[in-house]
């Protein structure tokens, strides 16, 4: 018997062919990945978006991209719109983004975005990362990113990579970014933001984490001066307690209302406090309580919160059963004129390739004289606004998915919104195609979307 060895070919390839049809516009990405020797991978990318059945040419957009990665350090060369992830983004703003906890943090890093954005203008990031460097008793790993935006503007990070034994680990990183921000006029005669000329700006910032499996703690602080406008911070702290079956997690953050965030705009002043326990239990049980309050300032009482629970069942196969549910409520006081609840709850029900979902949200409205306490617990105030009812019946077998959704939205005015959907998606070996239909108000006004995906290796 004679033997063949067959050698792996240095050089492979996968093309990705995606995109959507609406009745607004139509978007493609085509995407190719050459992967070459010494764990390279050359990576490029289009995405074009133009009106449906090219009615407009003068709408058209095409974006182009590319990469070039090393597989085995994790550095990376990108030029294109990026998604950004990690301290620069912590640092942009954060009253749009949810508390710094812990364990949902990210150490800075990009990739090319994969999806359209007008937005978006095309950058240039170049992230390094250093071989371990091993020690009797640590091993450290040194990075650093450099972002230039279509100014040729710098944003630049670097910091290490500690691991200690017992699995203990430590992360340091510092950023600085410097730009000359445009000319702001004012709006309007009497308008509320005042006019600036042309001015410098930079921002400064260091991050420190560190994480064990029974203890985790980060901090981030921030240092902006914007000339014509102001010098301010922003800081972050969490820890984390425990991790598994259970963990105990807080984070703060504030910043002051001279505080102007990496992409030059001033974010405004806020303070913010929340607190989150989670357990995890067999067979994929888990219940997440979390709560998080927010004011106009350090020192300022609380003016909103938001207080979410979630309890997922442990998996059970065949028989119908409760796999999900959620509540979450909210208050939203800083206008008194219109304090605003939202409550919001949720069931999911499985049985086999079958999945339930209803869902139900009631919004209200009142005035009050005083700040009320932050959690939206009603009172003589109370005020119906509008309410949501829906139901989500699914289907998954093999390659093949369904859903049919009935929604239905009355308002302070007794006035009856229904709102239908539908959508179904089936695999057709290396592709998937996808289609939704769905009423804002049936039978008035819908949209529909019409997807394919193709990956070819």
């Amino acid at each position: 018997m004679v033997g063949v060895l067959y050698a792996e070919p240095l050089v492979s390839w996968r093309a990705l062919w995606a995109g959507a049809f609406t009745e607004k516009n139509i978007t493609n990405r085509a995407e190719f990945r050459l992967l070459l020797p010494f764990d390279l991978t050359v990576r490029a990318q289009v995405i074009d978006r133009r009106p449906p059945f090219f009615m407009d040419f003068s709408a058209e957009t095409t974006a182009f991209s590319g990469a070039l990665y090393h597989k085995a350090t994790g550095s990376r060369l990108l030029y294109g719109a990026l998604d950004e992830w990690g301290l620069p983004a912590r640092l942009r703003d954060p009253w749009v983004k949810s508390l710094p906890f812990v364990d949902y943090r990210k150490a800075t890093g990009a990739d090319l975005k994969t999806e359209f954005s007008a937005a978006k203008s095309s950058q240039l990031a170049l992230h390094l990362r250093s071989p371990e460097i091993g020690m009797p008793a640590l091993h450290m790993k040194g990075f650093s990113t450099v972002f230039l935006d279509g100014d040729m503007d710098p944003l630049l990070t670097g910091g290490l990579d500690i691991l200690f034994s017992k699995r203990s680990s430590l992360t340091v990183e510092g950023l600085y970014k410097g730009k000359t921000l445009a000319e702001r006029p004012a709006r309007a005669w009497f308008s509320e933001l005042m006019p600036l000329p042309e001015r410098d700006f930079r921002i400064y910032a260091l991050g420190a984490a560190f994480e064990n499996p029974f203890l985790a703690f980060a901090a981030d602080w921030a240092y902006s001066e914007a000339f014509a406008f102001g010098k301010d911070s922003y800081a972050n702290i969490g820890i984390r307690i425990g991790n598994r079956p259970w963990r105990l997690s807080f984070s703060v953050d504030g910043a002051g209302p001279r505080y102007v965030g990496i992409d030059g705009n001033a974010t405004g002043a806020g303070f913010r406090a929340g607190a989150r326990f989670e357990y995890y239990g067999r067979y994929s049980e888990s219940l997440r309580l979390s709560t998080a309050l927010r004011s106009a300032g350090i020192a300022q009482p609380f003016e909103r919160s938001s207080t979410q629970i979630y309890y997922r069942f442990p998996a059970k196969k065949g028989s119908l059963h409760l796999s999900r549910i959620s509540f979450e409520g909210s208050r939203n006081a800083a206008d008194l004129a219109a304090v605003q609840d939202r409550y919001q709850s949720a069931l999911t029900f499985t049985w086999g390739s079958l999945h339930l979902g209803l869902s139900g949200r009631l919004v209200s409205i009142a005035a009050s004289e005083a700040l009320p306490i932050p959690f939206p617990i009603p009172d003589a105030s109370f005020a119906f606004d509008s309410a949501k009812v829906a139901c989500e019946i699914g289907y998954t077998k093999g390659k093949f998915q369904a859903a049919l959704k009935a929604a239905a939205t009355i308002d302070e005015k007794e006035e009856i919104q229904w709102e239908p959907a539908l959508s179904t998606a089936i695999r057709l070996g290396p592709g998937k195609i996808s289609a939704a239909l769905s009423f804002e108000d049936f039978p008035g006004k819908f949209s529909y979307t019409i997807s394919w995906r193709l990956d070819k290796d």
